[in-house]
């Protein structure tokens, strides 16, 4: 079994990576570090905390991440100060209360919206790759159920008709922005070191792949590589354009506007 050392103190996050890697891959947290995240973008706050983690641990392979929404009619605020957009870290309240207030008055089909996040793996202290991935959506203009942690009871996600809050954790790992990261990771690691290899005085064993489990491989990077426009994963939004609507929500009377 594969062993991945996850670069983060967010025990929600954590917990989603631990029940989605599979029983290819073991997933273990790491004792905190002081790491900076001084970028300007997801990709470079994400590849400081893996090489930071890195320097600090005998892990082979570790990743970190860095994530956020993204709201246009915030000129793409909160971004990579998600996590501390009302000043305290970690206050999902008080982030989520200041997204609501600065979107007052703002129309529901103006509300747009998208979770980002970007990976970065590292193997034995040196920078392996990236992956992004992200989710389309809208704000609402009240949280709407309990679960999952940070923006999600104000994310909709239109294809489900229903907030992230109220999303099992299944149900949300297949089409977040996480999710869709973490698989165009562990779909790398499979053709670098495939899936079902173990590690042995640091050689793979190597165990081939299904045509058919290969072809849905080069469909989803096809998907998570698309160029995106204005922060905007492309795929996503045409899949979204092509169904014709956003969902229904009587509260807010959300409707597609192209």
């Amino acid at each position: 079994m594969i062993e991945l050392c996850c670069a983060t103190g967010n025990r929600a996050k954590l917990r989603e990576f631990e029940q989605a890697s599979g029983g290819e891959f073991a997933i273990r947290g790491c004792a905190p570090f002081d790491c900076p995240e001084t970028g300007d973008t997801f990709e470079a706050n994400a590849r400081q905390k893996a090489l930071c983690y890195s320097s600090r641990t005998e892990a082979e392979w570790l990743f970190a991440d860095d994530s956020g929404l993204v709201v246009d009619a915030l000129a793409g605020e909160p971004g990579i100060y998600s996590a501390r957009y009302a000043g305290e870290p970690g206050n999902d309240r008080a982030n989520n209360d200041l997204v609501l207030r600065k979107l007052r008055g703002v129309p529901a089909a103006e509300r747009t919206a998208r979770f980002v996040c970007v990976i970065a793996l590292v193997r034995a202290g040196r920078m392996a790759a990236c992956f992004r991935g992200c989710v389309e959506g809208l704000v609402l203009e009240e949280p709407d159920g309990a679960g999952g942690f940070g923006y999600d009871p104000l994310f909709y996600y239109p294809p489900l008709g229903a907030s992230f809050g109220r999303l099992s954790a299944e149900e949300k790992w297949r089409c977040s922005h996480r999710g869709n990261a973490f698989r165009a990771m562990l779909e790398w690691m499979g053709r670098a070191a495939p899936r079902g290899a173990a590690v042995e005085s640091g050689e793979w064993r190597v165990k081939r792949k299904s045509a058919a489990r290969g072809a849905a491989a080069a469909e989803n990077r096809q998907r998570i590589l698309l160029a995106e426009r204005d922060g905007t994963c492309l795929a996503t939004r045409q899949r979204i354009a092509a169904s014709g609507e956003w969902g229904r929500r009587a509260a807010l009377r959300l409707q597609w506007a192209p």
